[in-house]
């Protein structure tokens, strides 16, 4: 059985806990973490950069068109992951946004 494994420095918040058991992941110390294993946290593995940019366009968030891969999939994560609105997302400053985007990296 292939099971999703997020190696995760420990303490682990409830709260991110929390969201990768609904992921579907598993919780392993990344002290565990075998050389040359991908990231299970990094954003841009979780979701194609034109997806995240279409999800980004459809919620009304407003971000520069000529934004990277990384950076669109972080934007990406962090706007889901807020349960915000569109024009609540915009409605932050430039260091709100930087916080909830440093959060799901």
């Amino acid at each position: 059985m292939d099971q999703k494994i997020a190696y995760e420095k420990h303490p682990v918040s409830p709260e991110r806990k929390k969201k990768l058991r609904e992921q579907g992941f598993i919780i392993v110390d990344a002290r565990f973490k075998p050389k040359g294993e991908a990231d299970s946290k990094k954003a841009s593995d979780q979701v194609d950069t034109e997806q995240a940019k279409d999800a980004l366009k459809a919620a009304g968030v407003e971000f520069d068109a000529r934004i990277g891969k990384d950076k669109a999939a972080a934007l990406y994560a962090a706007f889901a992951a807020s349960g915000m609105t569109g024009e609540a997302w915009n409605a932050l400053d430039d260091a709100e946004k930087a916080k909830l985007i440093e959060a799901v990296k």
